[in-house]
């Protein structure tokens, strides 16, 4: 990482932060919290590209992000490898360059930033294995596609998802909506395990 800050970010503006080369050498050193207003929308997409070139950022910094989302809502949830490698994937994507720059830059994501996070915990992981673990049911496969399919189509829990990531704004409500709505989607057997409708 040390060496994507100096090419994007610049010495000159580390410097001016107060990072020292020995702050770029240390892997657990955190940049000095000055530092993100000075670096250009330019250099933001910059460095985002240089860290999605190396080729170990999916699969460590990409995967642990998704599995802290997964934690957040489903605690003792771990992810498979293939959700892994959606997640590894997913910020590899040349569009998600200003988000990969502003989690290393430690910038607080937008809206539109955290409504993007939250298609990535629906695309690569789903609401249905989440809920599924917390209650201890197995669903079949077309239960998890019909509540993920419900998931992506609400706007209202797609929110709470981005709100969860943002720290802010209404989360319960949504989610316990969208798990009343969920019954549909079930078994008569999984329907009567989980105590009806919620």
């Amino acid at each position: 990482m040390g060496r994507a800050l100096v090419d994007t970010v610049t010495v000159a503006r580390l410097r001016a932060a107060g990072a020292t080369l020995a702050d770029m050498r240390d892997p657990s050193k955190k940049l000095p919290p000055g530092l993100a207003s000075s670096v250009p929308d330019d250099a933001q997409l910059a460095l985002g590209g240089e860290m999605q070139a190396c080729g170990a950022f999916g699969s460590l910094f990409g995967a642990e992000f998704a599995q802290s989302l997964a934690d957040d809502l489903s605690n003792g949830y771990l992810l498979d490898a293939a959700e892994r490698s959606c997640a590894a994937k997913w910020f590899r994507a040349p569009d998600r360059r200003g988000i990969v720059a502003k989690m290393i830059l430690d910038i607080r994501p937008s809206a539109d930033d955290t409504h993007d996070l939250a298609s990535l915990l629906l695309d690569c992981i789903g609401i249905a294995r989440l809920s599924a673990f917390d209650a201890h049911v197995t669903l079949s496969s077309k239960e998890r596609s019909c509540i993920d399919a419900l998931a992506r189509r609400d706007p209202d829990a797609v929110k709470a998802i981005a709100n969860l990531i943002g720290g802010s704004g209404d989360v319960v409500a949504p989610l316990e909506h969208l798990h009343a709505r969920s019954a549909a989607c079930l078994t008569p057997a999984h329907l009567a395990q989980l105590g009806g409708t919620g």
